[in-house]
């Protein structure tokens, strides 16, 4: 819940920033394949748009995160900082030309790699959380298609990706383990 908490602070406290100061800080997101927006990588989920995209990116980060840390015996800092890195890294490499900024690409690195952790783990504990998260976000699923405009569906895509190969390479290095809940 600390991890959880200090990462929903850090994205509002940025959002408060960016409000008050004449600087538009969101152009530090992720620009694709420049120099300059791989520092989006790491900004990305602190920076958004507006009042209703940071609310729509909180609660689904906090939940996601202390359901993280209930389930998974390495540090939840360690977790999280590797599926922003790949999610960020996957959407510098391949993603469409935009600023892309936002934490809900986190949000689905988060859910991908609870669901398929889940999936790979052979903690029923485990099983369930990934089976309740899939369940309770699967319409995220839509939000990887190219329907919005103004929305990052490469962001949400890269994200499911990245979530997915750090379960991997958590499962094949034996760091999915079993933890009781």
């Amino acid at each position: 819940m600390k991890a959880a908490s200090i990462l929903v602070i850090a994205m509002w406290a940025a959002f408060f920033v960016n409000s008050v100061t004449p600087f538009d800080f969101n152009n530090f997101g992720v620009t694709p394949r420049t120099f300059s927006g791989a520092v989006g990588i790491i900004a990305m989920p602190f920076l958004h748009g507006s009042l209703g995209h940071i609310i729509s990116n909180t609660i689904p980060i906090f939940i996601l995160i202390c359901l993280l840390g209930a389930t998974c015996k390495r540090p939840v800092s360690e977790v999280v900082s590797e599926l922003v890195i790949m999610a960020g890294g996957l959407l510098w490499a391949f993603g469409n030309q935009a600023t892309h900024i936002g934490a809900s690409g986190v949000v689905y690195a988060l859910v991908t790699y609870l669901v398929m952790a889940g999936v790979w783990s052979k903690n029923a504990q485990r099983a369930v959380v990934g089976f309740f998260v899939a369940i309770c976000y699967s319409s995220l699923i839509w939000g990887v298609l190219p329907t919005q405009p103004g929305v990052s569906w490469a962001g949400h895509l890269y994200g499911a990706i990245g979530g997915v190969v750090v379960a991997y390479g958590h499962f094949m290095s034996g760091q999915i383990e079993k933890k009781s809940l």
